[in-house]
């Protein structure tokens, strides 16, 4: 069901409807939350980087994906797409701007910014 959601999340996002992309990926984020799917919650977290980005909060993107990239839980695949993504925004970032977002995401705690996330929509 995360899969799913998160998948169906790209899939908005990709037709530039960034409320339903949000509110799939926010779905997404607390069941697998509540179902404890480290790996899936790190995925989803890609695809809200990605909405950020495009959203234009690149960096609150950059932090959001370094954090995820560095995360020991991340699959191969999540870091795939974290990897393009950084790649993207470095292209679009100030090196300072980048460096500073950069190390701030490396520093985040995950269940920190999973609530922050949540939070912040629930407004």
């Amino acid at each position: 069901m995360v899969s799913s959601l998160n998948k169906l999340g790209d899939v908005a996002l990709a037709m530039a409807n960034c409320q339903e992309a949000k509110e799939l990926y926010q779905q997404a984020l607390k069941t697998a939350i509540d179902r404890q799917f480290l790996e899936l919650s790190l995925d989803v977290l890609t695809g809200w980087a990605t909405l950020l980005a495009r959203e234009g909060d690149r960096e609150g993107a950059l932090e959001l994906v370094a954090l995820t990239l560095n995360h020991p839980g991340s699959s191969e695949t999540t870091k795939d797409k974290a990897r393009r993504l950084v790649g993207e925004l470095q292209a679009e970032l100030p090196p300072a701007v980048f460096a500073a977002a950069q190390e701030r995401g490396q520093a985040r705690d995950l269940d920190a910014a999973v609530a922050e996330l949540l939070t912040e929509l629930e407004e």
